[in-house]
């Protein structure tokens, strides 16, 4: 099976919602998807040797800071004691806690820049036509870019195009998702038996 970034973020949002992130190999994981972006477009690619396609925005911009938190996660379970040296594993993981390991502006250059349409929507790529697909994950992934962490926000055009934030693991408003979520812990869903469904 070829590796493919909407693959990878299913299984990355898995693990992370079924807590079993131990499972993978997240540092491969997290550097064959930042390899994804390309230097020269500045979006990313689905697979490796692909045309970059505007709806990666989404799937691998996303797949970064789900890695990068789970990463996180596994290595407080095994944090070295404060008399040990500082060496390059604490280094790269201070670096996880603060920036996300993707070019954030070049991705808003590329889907601000090659992937709208003139008619409104966006696009898979220059000389694609639109599609609500390419919307949709686009402006996402144009969200996820936007928004560094809780308390950044960065628009490479003074905010003119400021998206609302997007949840990385369901790709709705963070509201929303609480919303559901209080919901159906209030339901008592997890009394029902099957044959009640």
């Amino acid at each position: 099976m070829e590796a493919h970034g909407g693959y990878s973020f299913c299984g990355a949002a898995s693990l992370a919602l079924l807590g079993n992130a131990s499972t993978c190999n997240l540092e491969s994981l997290l550097r064959w998807t930042v390899n994804r972006q390309m230097r020269l477009e500045g979006g990313f690619q689905g697979r490796t040797n692909k045309l970059v396609d505007g709806c990666y925005s989404f799937w691998q911009g996303a797949t970064v800071p789900i890695i990068q938190t789970l990463i996180l996660k596994e290595r407080n379970k095994n944090k070295p004691k404060p008399t040990e040296n500082i060496d390059a594993k604490m280094m790269y993981e201070s670096l996880l806690e603060k920036e996300i390991l993707f070019d954030h502006r070049c991705l808003q250059e590329y889907i601000l820049m090659a992937c709208q349409n003139p008619r409104g929507g966006l696009i898979d790529k220059p000389g694609k036509p639109r599609d609500f697909y390419h919307t949709c994950y686009t402006l996402s992934g144009l969200s996820i870019a936007q928004h560094l962490s809780n308390d950044m926000t960065y628009c490479i055009d003074g905010h003119e195009s400021l998206l609302t934030r997007t949840h990385l693991l369901y790709n709705l408003p963070p509201e929303n998702v609480n919303r559901a979520i209080n919901y159906f812990k209030s339901e008592n869903l997890t009394k029902l038996k099957l044959s009640e469904i």
